[in-house]
Protein backbone atom coordinates (compact mmCIF):
# COMPACT_ATOMS: atom_id res chain seq x y z
CA UNK A 1 0.00 0.00 0.00
CA UNK A 2 1.38 3.84 -0.84
CA UNK A 3 0.63 6.12 2.31
CA UNK A 4 0.10 9.01 0.35
CA UNK A 5 -1.26 11.01 3.30
CA UNK A 6 1.16 9.60 5.95
CA UNK A 7 4.42 10.79 3.54
CA UNK A 8 3.99 13.68 4.98
CA UNK A 9 4.55 13.12 8.42
CA UNK A 10 7.67 11.49 7.84
CA UNK A 11 9.79 13.73 9.94
CA UNK A 12 12.66 13.68 12.23
CA UNK A 13 10.22 15.18 14.90
CA UNK A 14 7.43 12.89 14.43
CA UNK A 15 9.41 9.53 13.92
CA UNK A 16 11.56 10.38 16.99
CA UNK A 17 7.71 10.74 18.88
CA UNK A 18 7.05 6.69 18.01
CA UNK A 19 6.87 4.20 20.22
CA UNK A 20 6.12 0.33 18.16
CA UNK A 21 4.47 0.18 14.32
CA UNK A 22 3.63 3.39 12.55
CA UNK A 23 0.72 4.90 14.26
CA UNK A 24 0.21 7.32 11.20
CA UNK A 25 0.40 4.27 8.86
CA UNK A 26 -2.01 2.18 10.90
CA UNK A 27 -4.56 5.16 10.81
CA UNK A 28 -4.33 5.68 7.36
CA UNK A 29 -4.73 2.18 6.56
CA UNK A 30 -7.82 1.55 9.00
CA UNK A 31 -9.19 5.44 7.19
CA UNK A 32 -8.60 3.99 3.76
CA UNK A 33 -12.74 4.28 2.32
CA UNK A 34 -13.32 5.58 5.14
CA UNK A 35 -16.89 7.26 5.23
CA UNK A 36 -16.94 8.74 7.93
CA UNK A 37 -17.33 13.06 6.91
CA UNK A 38 -14.97 16.26 7.68
CA UNK A 39 -16.45 17.59 10.74
CA UNK A 40 -17.06 13.81 12.01
CA UNK A 41 -16.47 14.26 15.64
CA UNK A 42 -13.99 11.27 16.58
CA UNK A 43 -12.67 9.88 19.68
CA UNK A 44 -8.71 8.82 19.87
CA UNK A 45 -8.51 6.45 22.45
CA UNK A 46 -4.94 6.13 23.97
CA UNK A 47 -3.60 8.90 21.85
CA UNK A 48 -0.43 9.12 23.36
CA UNK A 49 1.14 11.96 22.18
CA UNK A 50 -1.50 12.98 19.74
CA UNK A 51 0.07 11.54 16.65
CA UNK A 52 -2.70 10.05 15.31
CA UNK A 53 -4.84 13.11 16.89
CA UNK A 54 -3.07 15.50 14.45
CA UNK A 55 -3.09 13.40 11.65
CA UNK A 56 -6.91 12.49 11.47
CA UNK A 57 -7.84 16.27 12.13
CA UNK A 58 -5.68 17.80 9.48
CA UNK A 59 -6.03 14.93 7.14
CA UNK A 60 -9.35 13.92 7.30
CA UNK A 61 -11.26 17.28 9.32
CA UNK A 62 -12.72 15.67 12.08
CA UNK A 63 -12.99 16.82 15.43
CA UNK A 64 -10.65 14.92 17.77
CA UNK A 65 -11.40 14.17 21.38
CA UNK A 66 -7.88 12.70 22.38
CA UNK A 67 -7.95 10.49 26.02
CA UNK A 68 -5.16 8.92 27.06
CA UNK A 69 -4.91 7.26 30.64
CA UNK A 70 -1.49 7.88 30.83
CA UNK A 71 -0.81 10.98 29.81
CA UNK A 72 -1.91 14.55 31.20
CA UNK A 73 -4.01 16.40 28.50
CA UNK A 74 -1.92 19.55 29.24
CA UNK A 75 1.73 18.29 28.05
CA UNK A 76 0.31 17.52 24.58
CA UNK A 77 -1.19 20.37 24.07
CA UNK A 78 1.54 22.88 22.58
CA UNK A 79 2.13 19.65 19.88
CA UNK A 80 -1.59 19.86 18.50
CA UNK A 81 -1.11 23.60 18.75
CA UNK A 82 2.26 23.88 16.59
CA UNK A 83 0.48 21.72 13.80
CA UNK A 84 -2.45 24.97 13.90
CA UNK A 85 -5.00 22.95 16.02
CA UNK A 86 -6.29 24.44 18.42
CA UNK A 87 -9.95 23.99 17.61
CA UNK A 88 -10.98 20.58 16.53
CA UNK A 89 -8.86 18.89 19.50
CA UNK A 90 -9.88 18.64 23.05
CA UNK A 91 -8.28 16.61 25.83
CA UNK A 92 -10.41 14.99 28.11
CA UNK A 93 -10.84 16.51 31.44
CA UNK A 94 -9.77 15.34 34.67
CA UNK A 95 -13.09 13.70 35.68
CA UNK A 96 -12.68 11.77 32.62
CA UNK A 97 -9.38 10.53 33.36
CA UNK A 98 -10.28 9.51 36.43
CA UNK A 99 -13.32 7.77 35.46
CA UNK A 100 -11.03 6.09 33.08
CA UNK A 101 -8.71 4.85 35.67
CA UNK A 102 -10.96 4.01 37.85
CA UNK A 103 -12.85 1.47 35.39
CA UNK A 104 -9.49 0.13 34.81
CA UNK A 105 -8.78 -0.46 38.08
CA UNK A 106 -12.03 -1.99 38.86
CA UNK A 107 -11.69 -4.49 35.53
CA UNK A 108 -8.49 -5.77 36.62
CA UNK A 109 -9.15 -6.68 39.82
CA UNK A 110 -11.32 -9.74 38.61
Amino acid sequence: MEYKLSKKYDTDKFMSMIMGPNPIKLCEELLLDCKIPSGARVCDLGSGQGLTSVFMAREYGFTVYACDLWSEPEEHLPFSERWGLTIGISSPSKRMQQLCRSERSISTQS
